[in-house]
């Protein structure tokens, strides 16, 4: 009987053990890859305000047709091998490094036949796409480009993909990184020189080509050694139900977008509000899906790691999204005039705040996404896509004619917030080790106060786009005295924020 309480008494400890583990690992991951991509942002927002500045907004209209087209035929073009080169690579790398290569090698082969297929569909649509979103075939030779930035989009995802399965995230984030920095450099100095809208789409092209060469070569000598299995019907097996959920999940974040372009001429100031809270996007979410992946596949053999997972990534949102989310959402009128000078784009204003005030619920349900992937459930993934899809278009169909852009917002809201009841449904047995209902009112209060200070202030004192750095600095610390006087930190919250901050920054844990 003793024993057998040494052997639980062990077994705990070794679950304990693994548990802390999973999070140095996810934090750590996190954190490379949160300062990477705030750098990231910054970029992509001074690429945004380029494009816009210099270029008119009916081109921009044109430019934000051509984007909506190819992120719905990216999605068709990659089907999901992306998702499976990051779970098969982490888990074979755990079994044989030569293994991991073989199913990576499999599904590049994948990756360049789709990618080839899609793009010259896209091609051959490209009169039709312009004749839709433009009403007229005017804008075809800027969808023909691109068509060219799809095959650099869609291949580019898959090599990221393994290098993610490798869980290589520092690589990973700085590729990126100076990659954009090299497109901004051509964007800024071609359209300043020409106000060509195409220059904008070529420097997605160059940012894509390198993000495909860098990695290639790279990885190149482990890509072409002989393998002696191949696995296309493995990856496929997992692959396909997946891909028609995440289709689906495209069509579901873009179908307002669609509609709008067909039914209105505002898809640029619409396409505007959603740029500027994909900031959002960069900073918190893409971190976390990248290390929460592997992450997760690694630990799928066991709920109570699985759990822990959830646990953080949920905790991370609370404490990073949230309160970015409502930030954006009271700086929407400062933001918009920043990026634009004013003008038309000003009529997004109201959709800018709808977005980005519930871009939570989308944070929760692509991580609930990751989260299935992760475990092999890609039938409950699909399901949710349905769910998802077919809630934006419906929405979208319903309110848009009546309500226009703000009718387009409200449906991406109500879309991600039934999206993310479904989900959480599919993973409910992974919630029971959530944290405390203290906690997470703790966090909406903190965030909630600062957001309500600085919307009064720009409803009743001024918007001018200089009010952009003392009113973020205000909503900062009220955000952080809100932290310290509710208590809402935790020692395991504290360790993950120091792989975030300078050394001279520190301190400020201390206090909190």
């Amino acid at each position: 009987m003793q024993e057998e309480d040494c052997d639980q008494s062990s077994t705990a400890i070794k679950v304990d053990v693994d548990a802390d583990s999973r999070t140095r690992n996810v934090s750590r991951g996190l954190g490379s890859l949160a300062v990477q991509n705030i750098i990231t942002s910054v970029l992509a927002f001074v690429f945004l305000a380029t494009l816009v500045r210099l270029t008119s907004p009916n081109a921009y209209t044109a430019y934000s047709s051509v984007l909506v087209s190819v992120s719905v035929g990216v999605t068709v073009s990659t089907f999901a091998l992306q998702y499976a080169a990051a779970r098969y690579v982490a888990l074979f790398l755990k079994e044989d490094e030569k293994k991991a290569w073989a199913v990576a090698k499999s599904i590049i082969v994948l990756s360049l036949v789709f990618s080839l297929l899609a793009t010259i569909v896209f091609e051959l649509l490209s009169p039709e796409l312009s004749l839709y979103f433009m009403k007229t075939t005017r804008w075809t030779s800027l969808f023909i480009l691109g068509g060219f930035y799809l095959f650099a989009y869609s291949f580019s995802s898959i090599l990221q993909g393994v290098i993610q399965g490798m869980k290589m995230y520092t690589f990973l984030a700085w590729i990126i990184t100076i990659s954009r920095i090299l497109m901004l450099g051509f964007a800024f100095i071609t359209l300043e020189l020409y106000h060509n809208i195409g220059f904008g789409i070529i420097a997605w092209v160059i940012y894509y080509a390198i993000l495909i060469l860098w990695p290639i070569r790279k990885i190149m000598p482990q890509i072409f050694q002989k393998s002696d299995q191949s696995y296309h019907r493995t990856v496929m097996k997992y692959s396909i139900p997946l891909a028609i959920a995440t289709i689906l999940g495209i069509i579901s974040t873009s179908g307002d977008s669609i509609v709008i372009g067909g039914y209105t001429h505002s898809l640029g100031a619409y396409n505007l509000a959603i740029q500027i809270s994909a900031s959002l996007f960069l900073i918190v979410i893409t971190p976390l899906t990248t290390a929460l992946l592997p992450e997760a596949t690694s630990s799928s053999g066991s709920s109570d790691q699985v759990s822990n997972v959830v646990r953080l990534s949920i905790r991370f949102l609370v404490l990073g999204l949230l309160p970015a989310s409502l930030l954006l959402a009271a700086l929407a009128p400062q933001l918009l005039s920043l990026f634009s000078g004013g003008g038309a784009y000003l009529s997004a204003i109201g959709p800018l705040e709808i977005i980005s005030a519930t871009y939570i619920f989308y944070g929760v349900q692509l991580m609930v996404y990751s989260i299935l992937q992760a475990i092999g459930h890609t039938v409950q993934a699909l399901i949710a896509g349905i769910a998802a899809a077919v809630a934006d278009v419906g929405f979208a169909l319903l309110l848009i004619p009546g309500f226009g852009m703000n009718g387009g917002a409200s449906s991406r809201a109500l879309e991600t917030l039934m999206g993310t009841i479904v989900s959480l449904y599919f993973v409910r047995q992974y919630l029971g080790k959530l944290d405390s209902l203290a906690f997470y009112a703790k966090g909406i209060v903190a965030s909630v106060v600062p957001f309500a200070a600085v919307y009064a202030l720009s409803a009743f004192v001024s918007v001018r786009t200089l009010t952009l750095i003392p009113y973020s600095i205000i909503y900062a610390g009220l955000f952080l005295l809100c932290i310290k006087g509710l208590k809402v930190l935790n020692e395991e919250d504290r360790g993950f924020i120091a792989h975030l901050l300078p050394q001279s920054f520190k301190r400020l844990l201390q206090y909190l």
